[in-house]
């Protein structure tokens, strides 16, 4: 389901209750346990162990004595304590486990030192210290060494909230500030009501600007405008989402539901995910790129923001995502971001801007093949050959209908879409191997990519 950009007011939290712990029950009154003798000579306090992570309140028992006493063996010593747990790692709850693990790891630096140190005490070391020489950090990504807040401080202020005006209509979403003087990365999405309509952008420092089509891809959703009366403004600074991998932290920054300066967190979950949303001149041709699949919450109104790396790089602008429905027919309005998120990646959409700065009509490499699935052939994952465009880049390379495409160099095609997706990872002219499936045998066949423009004309 596509981003849309509206506001929903927030509701009301629900009002909770807690049970404190230890209380006598009703109708008794309450007395002071006795407190423990001390203890004689050789004995010793047994200090409880600590949960890893506390119960909520109304699951906790009745606290007990930090230290327990060994009764009833006054001239014996207890027996020794349990060895201490080594690099284990404390958890948190719900759904911090996975910000905890993947972005704040200057803690965890810290706790795997402390345990360094406390193996190598006594082993010949004085005071059981260590040299830095000793301690292996050559698998450390220092990009993990950043918290999320260090990268929002840098990433919001490169953020900005578009309202787009149509004649009859309005919506709410993103967008990306490329230069000083207001040049603004969105999604064609967003900019839409503003093409015939008017645009404001509403700046992290509280001022506004109105703002102008410079221009768009309707086919990738992508657009280009400009904020009028505006300079030395915050600028983003683009990183590389061809080197990004899964697992990778990232940050997404924009508006949701209206609410600007809203931050999330979350990993790359999957790269060159198929991804095609209704287009919004025609339904049926939707706009399509090979996407970044983020878990970073993305929701109605983040469209054209900004999902950054852990050092603050601009990878990808949020775009779509996948939202949960309450199945009720008379209220079918979405329930909220399920996780499933996606953002166009940068390194795709600079080649475009630089046409759109030119004035020019943005190109798409194209490999001349109308697709369909590999199943429709009993073969369960590629893409059918199902048309060939006479003298297309396919055609000339040797393709031919009836073969099933499952590879394009080391990217899997697993169906019709990402066929066409896959190619949008490359520029026209670029040369790609094709892995092809004929007859139960399988080739490799040289192709160099054509040039289309409107993708689905």
């Amino acid at each position: 389901m596509m981003n849309a950009m509206t506001d929903q007011p927030r509701g009301d939290d629900d009002a909770g209750t807690s049970i404190r712990p230890g209380t006598p029950p009703a109708g008794q009154p309450y007395r002071q346990p006795p407190p423990p003798p001390a203890p004689s000579q050789g004995q010793q306090y047994a200090p409880r162990p600590h949960d890893t992570a506390p119960l909520p309140a109304y699951q906790q028992q009745p606290q007990q004595s930090q230290q327990q006493w060994q009764s009833g063996y006054p001239q014996q010593s207890p027996p020794p304590p349990p060895a201490p747990r080594r690099n284990r790692t404390r958890r948190g709850g719900g759904g911090l486990g996975i910000l905890a693990a993947a972005l704040v790891l200057g803690a965890g630096a810290g706790f795997a030192g402390a345990a360094l140190h406390d193996e190598t005490a006594g082993a010949g070391t004085p005071n059981g210290s260590v040299d830095a020489d000793q301690i292996d950090t050559g698998s450390v990504d220092l990009q993990d060494l950043v918290s999320v807040q260090t990268v929002a401080k840098q990433a919001l202020p490169t953020v900005v909230k578009i309202e787009s005006i149509g004649t009859s209509s309005g919506s709410t979403g993103s967008g990306i500030i490329l230069s000083e003087d207001g040049e603004i990365l969105t999604n064609y999405h967003v900019a839409f009501e503003g093409i015939d309509g008017t645009m404001e952008v509403f700046f992290n420092d509280g001022t506004t600007a109105e703002a102008e089509i410079v221009g768009f891809d309707k086919s990738m959703d992508i657009a280009l405008i400009k904020a009028q009366g505006v300079s030395d403004l915050p600028t983003a600074t683009l990183g590389k989402s061809d080197d990004i991998d899964v697992g990778q932290a990232v940050v997404a920054v924009g508006s949701p539901y209206g609410l600007d300066a809203t931050v999330t967190a979350g990993i790359i979950s999957t790269l060159n995910r198929p991804v095609a949303v209704p287009g919004m001149d025609d339904p049926d041709k939707p706009m399509i790129y090979p996407a970044l699949q983020t878990d970073a919450a993305i929701n109605p109104g983040n469209s054209g923001g900004a999902l950054v790396n852990i050092k603050g790089e601009l990878v990808g602008v949020n775009s779509a995502n996948k939202l949960a429905s309450s199945g009720d027919p008379y209220s079918p309005g979405d329930l909220g971001s399920i996780g499933i998120g996606w953002a166009i990646p940068i390194h795709i959409i600079e080649p475009i801007l630089e046409q759109l700065r030119a004035g020019e009509d943005p190109t798409h490499a194209w490999l001349g093949i109308v697709p369909g699935n590999a199943t429709d052939a009993g073969v369960p994952q590629g893409a059918l050959v199902k048309e060939l465009d006479t003298g297309s880049a396919a055609e000339a390379a040797g393709v031919k209908t009836g073969d099933i495409v499952v590879a394009i160099d080391e990217w899997k095609v697993q169906e019709q879409l990402g066929l066409v997706t896959t190619a949008l990872e490359y520029r026209p002219g670029d040369e790609v191997t094709l892995k092809v499936l004929r007859d139960g045998e399988e080739l490799e066949l040289k192709v160099t990519l054509g040039e289309k423009g409107d993708l689905f004309e």
